[in-house]
């Protein structure tokens, strides 16, 4: 999911910034939400790391297990990374949008996934 003019290295204030992080709003880019189920059928926890694998690549990212979120779905967080630090120099991330297939008018809704944990 993305939020209009939070994606990626869009500027928002550093008030928000900060009132986003500390109280988890919203999830920062490099987040992945995971029904409680979901989670441990596939062996991981709460903040532990996975990989995200589609079609179009791979991509690390942070779990956080959240009951809101259905069961066999992940949530992949668009947005400012965590202290707007870069993809590139924070967990060696690809933007989550590189992984999306896009329908034929540009926009995503879903796209298939593999979840695995980093060992």
């Amino acid at each position: 999911f993305g939020m209009r003019g939070a994606l990626s290295t869009g500027a928002i204030s550093p008030i928000m910034s900060k009132i986003f992080q500390e109280s988890n709003l919203r999830a920062a880019g490099g987040s992945l939400l995971l029904n409680p189920a979901t989670a441990s059928a596939i062996g991981v926890a709460d903040r532990s790391m996975v990989t995200v694998k589609t079609a179009r690549g791979s991509a690390k990212a942070r779990v956080y297990v959240d009951a809101s979120v259905m069961p066999g779905v992940a949530r992949a967080a668009v947005g400012p990374l965590p202290n707007q630090t870069p993809v590139s120099e924070e967990l060696g991330m690809t933007a989550v949008l590189e992984l999306c297939t896009l329908r034929p008018d540009g926009t995503w809704r879903y796209t298939d996934a593999t979840i695995e944990k980093v060992s």
